[in-house]
């Protein structure tokens, strides 16, 4: 099972803030643009991604489709995920152990009630990050994904979305 770290949580908030600083600052945004006017397009974003994760474990609720899943898409979606949801994370003002409590709490929630198709469907259709972060770790799991994958994924995303700033994407 995928247990998230204090520490791999830390590090992808402070990586996440250092590339939200430099969008921030890019589009001379406010703390109060960034934290209350853009948080209906942040939410936005986060379905989209979440979306697209769902789109790519069709295995798990296309039960026509005869095709094998490609886990490297699996897992770049999953990061996109995890940047949205951090970057919502990141207006809280609370602590990485409190993140995790919250996220604990939804995963015992879903492993001891769900199939992974019903895990999918409350991803897409809710608006807790916690309940997405439990879910998206959840399937990650099912598809043997460790917590090292995760962050060298994270990593090499977080590299590119840099790239992609200092690009004018």
């Amino acid at each position: 099972m995928i247990k998230m770290t204090t520490e791999l949580f830390n590090k992808f908030a402070t990586k996440q803030e250092e590339l939200d600083r430099m969008i921030r600052t890019k589009f001379n945004f406010s703390d109060d643009d960034w934290d209350f006017d853009l948080d209906t397009k942040h939410q936005i974003a986060l379905k989209v991604e979440v979306a697209e994760f769902i789109n790519n474990c069709y295995d798990l609720w296309k039960y026509w489709k005869q095709k094998a899943v490609n886990p490297d898409l699996i897992l770049g979606e999953a990061v996109d995920v995890i940047h949205f949801i951090h970057l919502i994370l990141n207006k809280r003002q609370l602590s990485a152990e409190a993140h995790i409590a919250h996220i604990i709490v939804e995963r015992v929630r879903y492993a001891s009630r769900m199939s992974y198709a019903d895990i999918l469907d409350d991803m897409l259709n809710s608006s807790d990050v916690y309940e997405i972060y439990a879910g998206l770790l959840l399937i990650l799991d099912h598809y043997s994904f460790t917590l090292e994958d995760i962050e060298q994924a994270y990593d090499r995303k977080n590299a590119e979305n840099h790239a992609r700033q200092e690009r004018n994407y």
